[in-house]
């Protein structure tokens, strides 16, 4: 238990100042490979998650082979040539923009990405991606222990939406829309899920605090320290099966046939302005650009989101729980129907969490915190309706015992705090735009 103890407690040093060189060679890295990461997440990403099926590497090399096959008739070559185009352009822009949010940072905002908040997340970020395979590995290891085939836990993902795809194939259709507004019509049904999902994850402090928070902890937002939230431990493998089996189903409510090449058209040039909304040194260039605001306004994304993630208070909400701009959707619909739009601003606000607190800097203490906490409260405040508003209350409550496992009480990493569980540092202040 020792050795569990340190690794909880532990905090990463401060890096020399030699070590900036090598963190600059990390966030380039990170930018070339960010890119080539959602080309292998495109049922997720791009199909809103996907149909019932995948779109990986494999699917991304038969496209490539299709469009180098001169034997296509020309009806199928060039859609396919302008789907391979977009994706060549939007893998390239974005990342171009990971690395010039990161390099930019303080011409911009005026300070540098500290290092070792970069070290720390970028190692979050690494424990975040290896807990997925390691759940697998775990479910194969019980399976093998219960007397069955290891591969039936490795593969329990691949079962889970194997399953959801037989069920979707079962959904008929009611109405049969054109093509182009069953693409619509799939997209915006399923944004008004997604949008109260998302607003739940800010809003119930059991989502916040376990799946939502580490995504709006880092102060100095870039795609480096910003930890990915569908992926997130430890709920990645209860939310991806719900969220292909709505999307597969609304699309066949409305369309006999999979949407594919109209849903990943769409979501490739839209998300061409999706990576501004974690690249806020870019923010004061592209809020001018009337493109960049437009694609970021259409698909209730990009420029939008950095307000999303700031540390003050939002709108005519009384405590700070970063409910603004949630999207996604066309034009943000549901943000202005349900009272959540915030317009651009010149420049971006300050980022974080709310209250200012220093960070631990301790990568698996900040990925576990969540869970920490709501353990710890459960266990230190008793009673059936106390634990019930644990799990299910608002945000901003705290029962009366608590502790911030991420957050330094008092300037020390242990001990019981009440702290908000908003409280991040804020960088300082960005530039007036000139």
């Amino acid at each position: 238990m020792p050795l569990l103890h340190r690794l909880f407690s532990a905090e990463i040093p401060e890096p020399p100042a030699w070590f900036r060189p090598v963190a600059t060679g990390y966030v380039a890295l990170f930018a070339i490979l960010y890119p080539l990461a959602l080309l292998t997440s495109f049922h997720f990403l791009f199909l809103g998650p996907g149909l019932g099926d995948e779109f990986t590497f494999r699917h991304l090399a038969a496209l490539v082979d299709a469009v180098a096959n001169w034997s296509l008739d020309q009806r199928n070559a060039i859609p396919l040539m302008l789907l391979l185009g977009l994706i060549t352009l939007n893998a390239t822009f974005r990342g171009y923009i990971v690395f010039k949010g990161y390099a930019s940072y303080r011409s911009q905002l005026g300070t540098d990405v500290p290092m070792r908040e970069l070290i720390t997340f970028g190692l979050l970020n690494l424990l975040n991606m290896l807990f997925a395979p390691a759940l697998l590995m775990a479910l194969g290891a019980l399976a093998w222990l219960c007397g069955l085939n290891a591969e039936t836990g490795l593969q329990a993902m691949d079962h889970l939406v194997g399953l959801c795809a037989t069920w979707v194939q079962q959904v008929p259709t009611i109405v049969a829309l054109p093509r182009w507004a069953a693409a619509v019509a799939t997209i915006t049904v399923w944004s008004f899920a997604h949008y109260w999902l998302h607003r739940l994850s800010h809003t119930r402090r059991a989502l916040w605090l376990v799946l939502h928070r580490p995504h709006h902890m880092t102060p100095h937002l870039t795609y480096a320290t910003a930890l990915p939230v569908f992926m997130s431990f430890p709920l990645f493998i209860l939310l991806a099966p719900p969220y292909l089996l709505l999307f597969g189903a609304l699309s066949r409510l409305c369309y006999p046939e999979p949407l594919y090449m109209e849903i990943i058209g769409l979501h490739l040039v839209t998300y061409i302005a999706e990576i501004f909304g974690h690249s806020p040194a870019v923010y004061t260039e592209y809020v001018r650009k009337p493109w960049a605001r437009w694609l970021s306004l259409a698909y209730s994304q990009g420029l939008h989101h950095v307000l999303h993630h700031s540390s003050e208070i939002d709108c005519e909400r009384v405590s700070n729980n970063n409910t603004v701009n949630i999207g996604p959707g066309f034009f943000f619909i549901w943000d202005r129907l349900f009272g959540t739009y915030k317009p651009l601003t010149a420049t971006p606000p300050r980022l974080g969490l709310h209250g200012q607190p220093p960070l631990v800097h301790n990568p698996i203490r900040l990925l576990t915190a969540g869970v920490a906490q709501i353990a710890h409260e459960l266990w230190h405040n008793r009673g059936l309706l106390m634990w019930w508003r644990i799990l299910t209350g608002p945000s901003t409550w705290s029962p009366p015992v608590t502790h911030d496992f991420a957050i330094k009480a008092h300037g020390a990493d242990t001990g019981e705090s009440k702290s908000s569980q908003h409280a991040s540092v804020a960088p300082a202040r960005p530039k007036a735009a000139a």
